[in-house]
């Protein structure tokens, strides 16, 4: 008891203060404060407070007695002898008794890891009262050291005891949880020692046993990974096995966001998407800062997504948003969405207007960039210098002559430039005598400025007015100050190039070697601008060839030009050869958007098919960011090479990934498109689907009813005529034609005829084309001399018959065998001097099969095969005398000249027409075997190209071939590979075609 009381007592004086002793002893213990006896005390007072003091040291000594007894008893109850793990506690910390036994073990366990023995006893206690918490509490405690697993002895005890309890289901949880744990703590020392590849290693071996990967887990492998730069490597690695938390996602995006890597960036995000992962405000701006790079319509997809979710954008990201707009993407629309939240949060700042208006300007939207001047006069700022300057130009440019003018006022004494974009102003305006007045004022107020690039803007504002009497003028006043340079010379030359007066342009460029100057690209660019003017193709030729010689680049103006010479030249042959320039290596059509533009409109024009194809093959790899006109001319482009389902890509690629509205022109590109390719129903979804949207005009009403006309579908012209009406469209005579066309298919002449009086009422003048659709239609009915009496009324009123009425004449005089008129209708065409067409050279292969002439039909596409004038030989007529062949019982002469028309030259057949006719005809004649082979090769050679629309065989000429396969018992030998290779192809089979 003594040693024990001397134990206590040295616990007391080196754990405890006075107030602990206070704490411990209760209310009634006397502090040393109150035995304090004042000097002035009784003697009897000195006795009772002596007396005190012994009680007080009593009452100490049998508290330290008490106290030592309890602690050994403690000792030796809790194992043995063996002292506890944690340390002793103080007295002053005593707690108030838990209300439950999961808040004593909480409470106990603060203390630090708890092991053995006093594991066991909690975790029975737990067990016992709270079982459904059980894991969670005991394998999180013992993975309270971070950096070491959870003993295997600890793991069993608390195994033990579930199983004690009658609880398998925890016992194999508890198994479970400290695998999980004990895996967590490896993949923690490899990310550590920056071993990413190991740790990936174990979390996918934690997947594989069927565990879930701990969120902070996966947070701590990609912090680590993106550090060692392997984060893409190691989401490859992971992706679809992992859920992503909110701060890997972040991570991951921002990693894409400097990669630059927009497919790992919709992957990560489709994956968050996929796990409800909510985005956060770090990942939304690593988001929005990579899809500002490119103008697809996800960035406002983003900045939208990010407000809805609660997140504000703040000025800063808006600032750099529309920074980038104008650096990058030239997205508008993005910065114009960011330009519209800073301006409802009045955080627009001067900065932020400045570089709104670069993305305007970058976008060639120079109205709108005038425009943000009146917004910022009215919130109190003044433009400075630069922006005036700025102002200026775009004020130019968008024809904006009040605004300019009033700049002009502000810019009074400003920089040259300044005064340069005046004088180009009035230019552009047709003002010369206002550009030489500005010009006067500079010499004036500043004469210092004055220097050879004011003449040569001064001279080039005459110039391109036609006014050369002044520019001479100038350019004498310019010889006493300042010598001429290469500018002023090619000015001069363009000037003589726009007035027509080609010979002065080259005399001007004579006297420009003479006078030592070279003559650059630009200055034959003139010349050549001036030959294209006057059509002289020949000219032309010249120019690139001096060009050649002179070893200078043929470029973007040159090939422009070229491209509207070949559009305007009269002679076919020679604008083809026009377009010959593009096969040149050194001519590069994909570096400027206007180049490829021209390029694409006049090879569609010409229809130069091959030429199209390769403009259409190298347009995605290109530098070429495509405007709302130029998808117009890509999706017409595809139209013409039968690609219709690359004119949806286009369409698609406009609408859904770069975000860009059609107009009323490209939305009937595609709409025509569609028509061309027989494909109606969609074309008319389409018009529903976007007529609200877009003002549908003329042409777009007009091209649906003429599809409906194509298809005899008279009823259904006659619905869009009348929602016209309703919807107040102008009529015009193309709308009135294809609805007599519409009519006049189906022999409907009584209702057409109607109709020709209606748009004679509504001040709708006819064309040849309209008399065209009603020749043909009293052609379908046989009624020749009706036709005949449409045509000379035509011609009574004025019009030159050309070779589409001709045509229809013609095909109606075949169709009906009235031979005699055909004859005298080909010696009209020839007096008139109407060209044949290719179209009027398949009538008359036609007209001599029928009359049973096969050699004079031979002869007619031989002639047109030598005379470079005549008419082109195409698949039609391919097709028309293969046909004539087998119609007059020649199956070897039809074999022939079908492998003949390979080898001409601008072939573009032999086509499915051409093939059907032979595989349909020759089984007829003995040639079965022929016909097999030939439908072989159809299979292989029709549908090469890729993305071009299906060329099907005609379903009657098959359906023939199989019947002659079974009639000669050839059905069961040839018709399975055939049928298999058909199938391949896309072509129909039918399965009763292949039985007995």
């Amino acid at each position: 008891a003594a040693a024990a009381a001397a134990e206590a007592t040295a616990v007391v004086e080196s754990d405890c203060d006075s107030e602990c002793l206070e704490s411990r002893m209760g209310t009634d213990a006397v502090t040393v404060a109150e035995l304090k006896i004042p000097l002035h005390a009784s003697e009897s007072t000195l006795e009772q407070a002596t007396m005190s003091i012994t009680s007080v040291g009593i009452e100490v000594a049998c508290f330290c007695v008490a106290f030592a007894v309890i602690r050994l008893a403690s000792k030796t109850r809790s194992g043995k002898g063996i002292a506890l793990r944690h340390p002793a506690k103080k007295l002053v910390e005593t707690v108030p008794e838990p209300a439950t036994t999961l808040q004593a073990w909480r409470s106990h366990k603060r203390i630090g890891p708890i092991r053995g023995q006093e594991l066991h006893h909690w975790a029975g206690r737990v067990m016992a009262t709270d079982p459904e918490v059980y894991v969670e509490e005991f394998i999180g405690h013992l993975a309270q050291a971070p950096d070491r697993p959870p003993l295997r002895d600890d793991v069993s005890l608390l195994m033990e005891v579930a199983a004690k309890a009658g609880q398998p289901e925890i016992v194999e949880a508890v198994t479970l949880a400290a695998a999980v744990r004990s895996l967590a703590v490896v993949i923690r020392g490899y990310l550590k020692v920056g071993k990413i590849r190991a740790a990936v290693a174990k979390l996918q071996e934690m997947r594989c046993l069927g565990h879930e990967i701990p969120p902070r887990a996966v947070s701590e492998l990609f912090n680590a990974a993106g550090k060692a730069g392997l984060m893409k490597e190691t989401y490859t690695s992971l992706e679809g096995n992992i859920k992503l938390p909110q701060d890997a996602v972040s991570a991951l995006l921002e990693n894409a966001f400097q990669s630059e890597d927009f497919e790992f960036a919709r992957s990560v995000e489709q994956l968050a998407t996929g796990h409800n992962t909510a985005l956060n405000q770090e990942a939304f701006e690593a988001m929005l800062k990579l899809y500002v790079k490119v103008d697809d319509g996800k960035a406002i997809e983003i900045f939208q997504r990010m407000q809805s979710s609660g997140f504000m954008p703040c000025e800063g990201l808006c600032r750099y948003l529309i920074a980038r707009c104008a650096a990058d993407s030239q997205n508008v629309r993005l910065a114009e969405c960011a330009a519209t939240y800073l301006r409802s949060r009045q955080e627009m700042t001067f900065s932020c207007y400045k570089t709104l208006m670069k993305v305007y300007a970058y976008n060639g939207r120079y109205d709108k960039a005038c425009d943000l001047y009146a917004e910022i006069k009215s919130n109190g700022w003044e433009p400075d210098a630069v922006m005036y300057g700025s102002l200026v130009k775009f004020a130019v440019k968008a024809g904006r002559t009040d605004l300019s003018h009033e700049l002009a006022e502000k810019l009074e004494g400003g920089c040259i430039r300044n005064y340069m974009w005046l004088i180009r102003s009035a230019g552009q305006e047709g003002d010369v005598k206002r550009a030489v007045d500005t010009f006067r004022k500079l010499q004036a107020n500043q004469p210092e400025l004055v220097d050879v690039m004011a003449y040569n803007v001064t001279i080039d504002a005459c110039a391109s007015n036609k006014d050369m009497a002044r520019a001479q003028q100038l350019l004498e006043e310019m010889r006493q100050t300042h010598p001429m340079n290469l500018v002023t010379y090619n000015t001069l030359m363009k000037g003589y190039c726009v007035v027509g007066d080609l010979p002065q342009a080259k005399r001007t460029m004579r006297e420009m070697e003479q006078s030592g100057i070279i003559p650059d690209a630009a200055s034959f660019s003139c010349l050549l601008s001036g030959a294209a003017k006057m059509l002289d193709y020949q000219e032309t030729l010249k120019i690139i060839s001096e060009m050649d010689r002179r070893k200078l680049p043929l470029d973007s103006y040159v090939v422009s030009i070229m491209m509207q010479l070949s559009r305007k030249l009269p002679d076919a042959r020679d604008a083809v050869r026009a377009l010959t320039i593009l096969d040149r290596p050194d001519v590069l059509i994909f570096e400027d958007e206007v180049v490829f533009n021209t390029v694409l409109d006049a090879c569609i024009f010409r229809r130069d098919c091959k030429r199209l194809a390769r403009a259409i093959q190298g347009y995605p790899s290109s530098k070429v960011r495509a405007s709302v006109r130029t998808y117009g001319l890509l999706i017409k482009a595809c139209a013409v090479l039968h690609r219709t389902e690359a004119c949806w890509n286009f369409w698609n690629e406009m609408i859904e990934r770069r975000g860009i509205q059609p107009n009323d022109v490209t939305l009937g590109c595609m709409i025509d498109a569609l028509v061309e390719a027989q494909r109606i129903e969609d074309a008319l979804a389409l018009f529903q689907d976007w007529k609200l949207k877009v003002t549908c005009d003329t042409i777009i009403y007009s091209t649906l009813i003429k599809g409906f006309a194509s298809i005899g579908d008279a009823d259904r012209a006659m619905a869009l005529f009348q929602d016209m009406r309703t919807n107040g469209v102008q009529l015009n005579h193309i709308v009135f034609t294809a609805l007599i066309n519409a009519h006049a298919k189906n022999g409907l002449m009584k209702r057409a005829e109607q109709l020709m009086e209606e748009m004679e009422r509504e001040g709708c003048k006819p064309n040849a084309i309209t008399y065209s659709s009603l020749i043909r239609g009293h052609c379908v009915r046989g009624d020749i001399s009706a036709a005949l009496n449409v045509f000379h009324q035509m011609v009574g009123f004025g019009f030159n018959a050309d070779a589409v009425i001709y045509n229809t004449l013609l095909d109606g005089c075949v169709q009906h065998g009235n031979f005699e008129l055909a004859d005298e209708l080909l010696l009209e065409m020839e007096k008139s001097k109407v060209a044949p067409s290719n179209y009027t050279l398949s009538i008359i292969v036609k007209m001599w099969s029928k009359r049973g002439d096969l050699d004079k039909a031979f002869k007619a596409v031989r002639t047109a095969l030598r005379d470079p004038t005549g008419p082109n030989v195409d698949a039609q007529v391919g097709a028309c005398i293969v046909g004539a062949c087998i119609h007059n019982r020649a199956p070897q002469r039809a074999i022939a000249i079908f492998e003949e028309m390979k080898t001409w030259p601008n072939f573009d057949g032999p086509d499915n027409n051409t093939y059907s006719a032979l595989i349909s005809g020759l089984p007829r004649h003995g040639y079965l075997r022929k016909a097999v082979e030939l439908t072989e090769e159809a299979c292989a050679c029709l549908n090469t190209r890729p993305g071009q629309d299906k060329r099907l065989l005609a379903p009657n000429a098959l359906m023939q071939l199989f019947r002659a396969l079974r009639n000669e018992r050839l059905l069961h030998e040839l018709a399975p590979s055939l049928a298999a290779k058909l199938r391949g192809a896309g072509m129909p089979v039918e399965e009763r075609w292949l039985t007995h």
